[in-house]
């Protein structure tokens, strides 16, 4: 087991609970987490079981570094259709997807009503504007946190421990 006293160990738990995660042995809770691993946690949370032949119904993502004929196409025309990402050109499914990525997905799967947002984490501001707001409104949701003095690292790879609290937060609250 690769979790052991993992600060994170609780929310990875939670995951292989509700067959989330499949193989908690083996996590590696500090490697970076793929955008295509990322999106694929969201949708076993939200429970979105897609098999081969309800896939076919949905137009393939049309992402220039997507084949067709990989599974990740069709979530990615799911995804696509529910505006849960925007998409032109590249999805890259094999890059770690950066914090402010996965708020992003998240929020747009939540789509919550506007709340009291907390105050400002400082490095935001190279941010679009909307992607500022995202991450505001998911601190004011408990949904993610900051990393140190007051900074969020929107660029920063997220790792699979953070991953797993995000995706625990967002749509396993109990």
């Amino acid at each position: 087991r690769d979790i052991g006293s993992h600060w994170a160990k609780s929310f990875i738990e939670k995951l292989t609970r509700y067959w989330i995660v499949k193989n908690q042995d083996t996590y590696r809770p500090d490697a970076p987490m793929t955008r295509w691993e990322f999106l694929a946690l969201a949708m076993r949370a939200l429970r979105c079981n897609y098999d081969s032949e309800n896939l076919e119904k949905y137009s393939s993502s049309g992402f220039s570094d997507v084949k067709k004929s990989m599974t990740v196409d069709k979530y990615l025309g799911v995804a696509l259709e529910k505006w849960w990402i925007e998409g032109s050109g590249r999805f890259r499914p094999d890059d770690a997807i950066t914090r402010a990525e996965a708020v992003e997905m998240v929020m747009n799967i939540l789509k919550p009503e506007e709340t009291n947002k907390k105050e400002g984490f400082l490095d935001l501001g190279k941010l679009k504007k909307s992607t500022q707001e995202l991450i505001l409104m998911a601190q004011s949701f408990s949904i993610v946190w900051g990393k140190y003095d007051g900074h969020f690292d929107p660029h920063g790879d997220l790792t699979r421990g953070e991953a797993a609290k995000i995706i625990a937060r967002s749509f396993l609250r109990e």
